[in-house]
């Protein structure tokens, strides 16, 4: 994730690298409990469904709960089903006030830097603003800063995103080593074609969209100021033509770069059945024992089944990011202007 200008998210969270932080930690918190939530799932439906493994897993959970030997089968499931209930009740209000903080952290350095652009704005002396059109001045305030605020957000998930992968794959080679190889060999292609090959071309789209907005908002602004004398001269179209032009290139930038973000989730979806497929045809055609064969397959299985969709979803994450760095490019310059006294 080798983006030039990154520098510039540590402007961005300058003074508040801690919410930063917070922020980075709430989200991990929030994928922990997720798993944890949907890992406690399965072995009560087992218990559920065959009452020979009430045995199974109590002997399971005394080893870190010692006092769940005394318990007959019917407390047992009963405890189970109360800690299953508890645990859900704990993992959703966990999620609530994670999202309740990642809106506050945001929404906090937002204002943060709305307020420190407006001071920059007023210690320039009178000839700044007759040099520059005030449509551009806001729209500089305004949309480029939320465009920063979710390219800060999309920074902070696409990280988050990239250390569940890890935390997967790490879990996934003390399973089977073998099986996490032959994943790796179709996440690495992957990663490099819609990444790579698109990661130059969204950022690109996206810095001219950000001259597209000073233009049109600057043209707009002074259109509307000299309207008396565009009426006076009959030149509404000419000047209509100029801002159409702007926001038809808007537009088809603004297409192409949310497209490429949809790219990498369908061609995961494609890539699971091809891969899939010769996987199988690899494995039917394996020598070894059975024993080896199945818990390798397992194994491969439920990898791609958890790590693809957190690919994709990383990858379409780091695209749109990739198209709103300019914004947080924009905003940085903004706020590392000092203030005239």
């Amino acid at each position: 994730m080798a983006f030039p200008h990154l520098s510039s998210l540590l402007v961005l969270a300058r003074g508040k690298l801690r919410l930063l932080f917070l922020l980075y930690g709430l989200l991990l918190g929030g994928i922990a409990m997720e798993s944890i939530g949907i890992a406690s799932f399965y072995p009560l439906v087992d218990m559920l469904q065959d009452s020979d493994k009430l045995d199974h897993y109590k002997n399971e959970f005394s080893h870190w709960i010692p006092g769940l030997k005394s318990l007959s089968h019917e407390q047992f499931l009963l405890f189970s089903l109360l800690s299953f209930a508890t645990l859900f009740t704990f993992k959703n209000i966990f999620i609530v006030l994670a999202s309740r903080g990642n809106i506050k952290v945001l929404t906090e350095l937002y204002c943060s830097w709305m307020n420190r652009i407006f001071e920059v704005y007023l210690s320039k002396p009178y000839s700044f603003f007759t040099e520059n059109k005030s449509g551009d001045l806001v729209q500089r305030k305004i949309i480029q800063s939320q465009n920063a605020s979710s390219a800060l957000r999309g920074f902070i998930v696409a990280l988050g995103g990239i250390t569940n992968i890890s935390g997967v794959f790490l879990v996934l080679c003390f399973v089977n080593l073998k099986a996490v190889l032959a994943i790796t060999l179709i996440i690495v292609p992957v990663y490099y074609v819609t990444i790579t090959v698109s990661r130059s071309r969204v950022y690109k789209a996206g810095d001219r969209i950000v001259e597209l907005h000073k233009q049109g908002f600057g043209q707009t602004t002074e259109i509307i100021s000299g309207i008396r004398q565009i009426k006076g001269f009959c030149a509404e179209k000419h000047f209509q033509n100029k801002i159409r032009d702007i926001w038809d290139e808007y537009s088809q930038l603004h297409i192409k770069n949310q497209y490429l973000a949809t790219i990498p989730r369908p061609l995961m979806e494609t890539l699971i059945v091809l891969f899939g497929v010769m996987a199988m045809i690899i494995f039917s055609s394996f020598n070894g024992p059975e024993n080896e064969l199945f818990p390798m397959l397992a194994v491969f299985a439920a990898g791609m089944y958890r790590i693809l969709p957190l690919t994709a979803g990383t990858s379409s994450q780091i695209l749109t990011f990739a198209a709103q760095l300019p914004s947080a490019e924009t905003v940085a310059r903004l706020l590392n202007e000092e203030v005239k006294k």
